[in-house]
């Protein structure tokens, strides 16, 4: 995921986590919500319908960057994967294994979502990746262990 996206306010995994709790909950207070106004005999489906268009379009507004709900697209922004996953993942390990400082990694983040295709974001990450390898990256260490490498340890030769 890309950091550059991810609202600073939803970026701690507890609050992550606790975001995922409360809307699995959210989701459960509505079916039951739902399910007694259809044992009551009650219009359901009008009304699902009603709210399921009203989430269609602003979730197309969001993918079409045409101006969502600022709070709905705060938390797309943050949860929802997209097209670069593989490249913003690359690139959070990278910095990541060069040790970059937090202060550089919002600036690099910042450039990678002013990229504007997802080829020219891969292409900003390898050439991340090649400047950690010449550089060392942050900590000085050249050649050591799995530097350099995408994958880590796992070694299943996936190299940017």
């Amino acid at each position: 995921m890309s950091r550059g996206r991810v609202s600073p306010r939803l970026r701690d995994l507890r609050v992550r986590e606790g975001v995922k709790v409360v809307n699995l909950m959210a989701v459960a207070d509505l079916a039951r919500d739902v399910a007694v106004l259809r044992d009551a005999g009650g219009n359901y489906r009008s009304w699902l319908d009603d709210w399921a268009t009203r989430f269609r379009s602003e979730v197309r507004a969001w993918i079409g960057d045409r101006s969502p709900d600022p709070r709905l697209a705060e938390f797309l922004d943050s949860f929802v994967h997209r097209g670069d996953k593989q490249q913003a993942d690359a690139l959070q390990k990278t910095l990541d294994r060069g040790q970059v400082p937090e202060r550089d990694r919002e600036a690099i983040w910042a450039a990678y979502e002013r990229c504007g295709s997802d080829g020219d974001k891969r292409v900003f990450v390898e050439n991340v990746f090649n400047s950690m390898r010449i550089s060392g990256g942050g900590d000085g260490w050249r050649g050591r262990g799995a530097r350099g490498r995408v994958d880590g340890d796992r070694r299943d030769e996936r190299e940017l």
